[in-house]
């Protein structure tokens, strides 16, 4: 079956384009946190988990919800779209961060606020269940970023699930450095 890319977004160096055209940006120097924090409010969100969630799962949330924007699914469609992300650093940074909780005897405190991201899939969760899509959901890592390769990928994996369309990513964050590619795909 033939797909095709009917809207994306990137997220990548402080900036932020949908469908090609650059539609936010921050300063060279603000920091990553920061960054989403800005993205979030120039999207209009209201989801106070956002919070909450690690950097990894803002990143995707963020792209997820810019790529929401631009498409409307119905109830029915929600029951068979796929989410199929990829991803090269897993979850390394938020398992630093909660290494750093447990390994020093005088300041012992694992949080369960970190431990609960210390999977890479757990963003995937977020969008699902934010936007309450209940078809094939993977998270897969992968060497490096090939959006090629990665569409191939989601194909077949769509073909073998009967899937009609999908929301397909690249996902990677890692020491403040980040990028973000969800696109969406459909017969």
């Amino acid at each position: 079956m033939r797909f095709k890319t009917l809207h994306s977004v990137e997220i990548y160096q402080n900036k932020m384009y949908v469908d090609g055209t650059e539609t936010f940006s921050a300063s060279s120097d603000t920091n990553s946190a920061d960054f989403f924090k800005m993205l979030y409010a120039s999207l209009d969100l209201n989801y106070l988990k956002f919070f909450k969630m690690d950097l990894l799962s803002k990143l995707g949330f963020l792209s997820a919800e810019a790529l929401f924007q631009k498409v409307s699914l119905t109830e029915q469609e929600k029951e068979t779209v796929g989410l199929l992300v990829f991803n090269t650093s897993s979850s390394l940074e938020t398992d630093e961060n909660f290494q750093q909780t447990i390994q020093n005897d005088n300041e012992f405190f694992p949080s369960p606020s970190i431990f609960v991201y210390t999977l890479p899939n757990i963003v995937i969760g977020e969008i699902a269940i934010k936007h309450k899509l209940y078809g094939e959901n993977r998270l897969m890592v992968v060497d490096d970023f090939n959006l090629e390769k990665i569409k191939d990928e989601a194909i077949t994996i769509m073909n073998a699930n009967g899937l009609k369309q999908s929301i397909v990513g690249y996902l990677d964050f890692y020491q403040d450095n980040y990028k973000s590619h969800f696109i969406y795909l459909s017969e």
